[in-house]
């Protein structure tokens, strides 16, 4: 394992011989891989990850964003499927033993690729390559079985092509069925859980000091802020709300509302320090836009509502609601993006209002009551950001056409009193 600060590579025994620091330089290492059980990964691994996940050391993360951007990497090295130890019996089989390979070897494999596409362990890209390799395997077959065709002869040569036949065609339709519903497997967290994520970073904050780009937990500030009379009178041309403190923290931390004009609130009213003065800073703009960023989640699909029709926010107001969160609707359209699972989840979906059940699809509010779930820390920093960017953007090009063609069209929804950015999330 290589040292950090000096680049030497360290052998177990020298790790060994100067209690865990580097042989060159002296500096400790924060994780001993051969100690670590199940998932192993060295100090320059989770150095990596950290420089990965701040864009180089220029952008703010939270924690969250932090444990599921090393859990998505923490899955492609340490996960070994067990279907994986069966797709290599099986080929196996069919290369070195030939009485077996039709009858064992090769529908091994295919059984074994088709476990690997229900795996909920793995993502949701990796099965959908799983699938395309049923496809592949298939067509290979048949491939082989139309030689066999030609060359046979015998009763044995007519079985062989007969197998390879109904071999080839069975992992062809498996490959297309299962890609087709490879977006329905839930995906599980199945290397790490957050406080173990947590346990790792306080170990390499102790080692190697303190994150410069790690947000900590957002602080309650009960004490309004001194805002100067030439700031206050100023107003924002849009307003984001979030779902959640972290996500507008992240947000203000890496100056999204400086460069888009944007006030950044939580809608549990984050930062308290300056919420109520940015607030009336807000109302008093007739052409506010404002965007909701939320989770697909119960409460997260509430939120365009609440801002909408509360009057603690916008609903004596001329301001416009745009709904920039991800919705169940557009996760059902874009079936590319992991879905998590949730029991507690399910039982808030029940309980969902009226008038929210209303504004969802049949479709909407079954993937909801499934406890289905997912997260804007899901997302890395960089494109959360992009995403967010890009939606803003995309608003304010729908408004120039709407205005231009003095057609609502498709951006507004007579039945929400808000509007949707896009059918698709990223």
């Amino acid at each position: 394992m290589k040292c950090i600060e000096c680049d030497i590579d360290n052998k177990l025994k020298d790790r060994e011989a100067n209690s865990g620091r580097c042989k060159s330089c002296g500096h400790p290492f924060a994780f001993e891989p051969t100690a670590m059980n199940p998932i192993k990964f060295t100090d320059p691994f989770f150095a990596k990850v950290l420089l990965k996940i701040s864009a180089n050391n220029t952008l703010f993360f939270t924690e969250e964003q932090f444990f599921y951007f090393l859990e998505k990497r923490l899955r492609r090295q340490n996960i070994v499927a067990p279907w994986v130890g069966w797709l290599i019996s099986g080929l196996i089989i069919a290369i070195f033993v030939p009485l077996l390979r039709w009858v064992v070897g090769i529908p091994l494999a295919i059984f074994s690729l088709w476990r690997g596409t229900n795996s909920q362990k793995i993502s949701l890209e990796n099965r959908k390559v799983i699938a395309g390799s049923l496809i592949f395997l298939g067509v290979c077959l048949v491939i082989i079985a139309i030689l066999l065709l030609l060359v046979t002869s015998t009763a044995i040569d007519f079985l062989r092509f007969a197998l390879c036949t109904i071999l080839g065609m069975s992992s062809i339709y498996l490959g297309i069925i299962q890609g087709k519903r490879t977006q329905k497997i839930v995906q599980i967290l199945a290397t790490i859980q957050p406080d173990r994520a947590r346990e790792w970073l306080t170990r390499w904050i102790e080692v190697n000091g303190s994150l410069e780009k790690l947000l900590p937990p957002p602080k309650i500030e009960q004490t309004p802020a001194e805002i100067s009379n030439e700031i206050s009178n100023y107003s924002f041309d849009r307003a984001l709300i979030c779902d959640s403190d972290e996500i507008a923290q992240f947000l203000i931390a890496n100056n999204f509302h400086f460069e888009h004009n944007c006030a950044v609130l939580s809608v549990t009213g984050y930062p308290q320090s300056i919420f109520a003065t940015v607030m009336q800073m807000l109302r008093r703009n007739p052409d506010l836009k404002v965007f909701s960023l939320h989770n697909a989640t119960p409460q997260g699909v509430i939120l365009p509502h609440t801002l909408r029709s509360q009057s603690e926010w916008f609903a004596d107001t001329t301001a416009t609601v745009y709904d920039l969160g991800i919705t169940p609707k557009q996760i059902l359209k874009q079936p590319e993006i992991s879905v998590f699972r949730s029991e507690n989840l399910a039982e808030e979906a029940q309980n969902l209002p009226s008038e929210i059940k209303a504004q969802l699809s049949s479709e909407e509010i079954e993937w909801l009551e499934a406890g289905n779930y997912i997260e804007l820390a899901s997302f890395s920093p960089a494109k959360l950001l992009r995403i967010v960017t890009r939606g803003i953007a995309n608003a304010s090009i729908g408004d120039r056409e709407l205005s231009e063609s003095g057609d609502s069209g498709n951006w507004s929804d007579e039945d929400t009193s808000y509007i949707y950015i896009s059918d698709s999330f990223g």
